[in-house]
C-alpha cells in the first residue's frame, strides 16, 4: 500500500479565480469574513482574482504528493 502525503497548509487567506468563487456552496460563503478583488494584470489572461479572508483559519489543501521511501 503506497504511503500518500496531503499537501495540507492552514492559512486564514485563499485566493480564488471568480470561478472558483462562484462555486463556494452557502456553507462556506457563511464562513468569509471579507473578500478583496485583485484586479487582473494587463497582457495576462483571466479576469483577476479574489482573495478571501475567512473568520476561522481553515486547511487549504494541496496537492497530493507520493511520499519516497528510503
Amino acid at each position: 500500500m503506497p504511503d500518500d502525503v496531503l499537501n495540507t497548509t492552514l492559512s486564514r487567506f485563499e485566493t480564488l479565480s471568480p470561478e472558483q468563487y462562484v462555486q463556494l456552496s452557502e456553507c462556506e460563503r457563511s464562513a468569509i469574513k471579507r473578500v478583496r478583488v485583485s484586479p487582473p494584470q494587463l497582457g495576462r489572461p483571466g479576469f483577476g482574482r479574489l482573495v478571501i479572508e475567512y473568520d476561522v483559519p481553515r486547511y487549504i489543501v494541496g496537492r497530493t504528493r507520493h511520499r519516497q521511501r528510503a
